[in-house]
């Protein structure tokens, strides 16, 4: 009998990063457990000829989902699962990216399918969320050797950036909050292009700048790259920030940053 989607449970390993391997983390296996609107990931991690550490668990409600995908592969799947916030990947010490990416052997590929496709018609359910965010990246520094990451999204009449920043290659990232008034914006707009996006963000003075990773020596917008599968999302972002920011009155100022 088929276990029912409303608890289900699924051998998976998770992708070990330089970082981890660097530490001397070899090893990262457990089971992912849906139940309750809550997915659970037990795990045990080990190194090198040593015994398995102790069992931990990490737990997120669904509601902190943004998408989950189910990618093929030749032996078996991957379960990838992109959070709404970055504080997400906090619950996770191995994470360093900003997705949680989960192996499943091809024997447990049926199930997975079935957890994943059950997951994405609930969270298509779940519209209107002032939770949504669009992933981005912003070009690669220290001659591509840094990788610039993050999320957007609004935040009553703020503009938020979580930004990850780390070596290539998979090494942990420094993540940082950054946030700009939606009033100290010129404009944001999204520009099409064939294989990827642009979501572009103009400031009215250069502050945001001072305090956003990367170089940005006579620029006058941010470039974020975002996926052509957000398109829609990242629309609706430039058109409610302008709907929002019509309501509000000018300002001189207006960017934090929370780390």
């Amino acid at each position: 009998m088929a276990m029912p989607l409303s608890s289900i449970s699924i051998p998976v390993s998770v992708e070990v990063s330089v970082s981890e391997v660097i530490e001397g983390i070899f090893e990262i296996e457990g089971v992912l457990t849906y139940a309750d609107e809550t997915l659970s990931l037990d795990y045990q991690t080990s190194g090198l000829g040593s015994q398995k550490a102790t069992i931990e668990t990490s737990q997120w409600p669904l509601s902190e989902v943004r998408e989950v995908v189910l990618k093929g592969w030749m032996l078996g799947a991957k379960i990838v699962l992109y959070p709404r916030r970055l504080a997400t990947l906090a619950q996770m010490p191995w994470s360093s990216g900003e997705e949680i990416v989960l192996r499943v052997k091809r024997r447990h590929r049926s199930e997975a399918a079935a957890l994943v496709a059950h997951l994405q018609q609930v969270l298509s359910e779940r519209t209107g969320d002032a939770l949504s965010s669009i992933p981005f990246q912003l070009p690669d520094a220290n001659y591509g050797l840094t990788e610039i990451k993050g999320l957007v999204y609004l935040d009553e009449e703020f503009l938020v950036f979580e930004v990850g920043t780390g070596w290539s290659g998979g090494f942990r990232k420094e993540r940082q909050t950054i946030k700009i008034e939606l009033r100290a914006l010129k404009e944001m707009r999204l520009d099409r292009g064939v294989l990827s996006d642009r979501l572009c963000v103009r400031p009215k003075k250069r502050d945001l700048f001072q305090v956003m990773p990367g170089s940005y020596k006579g620029k006058e917008e941010l470039q974020l790259k975002t996926r052509k599968r957000d398109r829609e999302h990242a629309a609706q972002l430039v058109y409610e920030m302008r709907r929002l920011r019509r309501t509000l009155g000018p300002t001189d100022s207006g960017h934090g940053r929370d780390t």
